[in-house]
């Protein structure tokens, strides 16, 4: 959760986001997003 926090922090809104291949839930992500700043608009998406 940390290291997808961090990274909303930069980046903005994250839409999805993978650890040991296992991808976050929409739940996980909100928590992650809250973190976010700035324009809400912007998305990264984990590959």
């Amino acid at each position: 959760m940390v290291l997808c926090q961090s990274l909303a922090k930069r980046a903005g809104k994250i839409d999805s986001f993978l650890v040991d291949g296992r991808a976050f839930t929409a739940a996980e992500l909100d928590k992650c997003n809250t973190a976010a700043k700035g324009d809400a608009s912007k998305a990264l998406a984990a590959q």
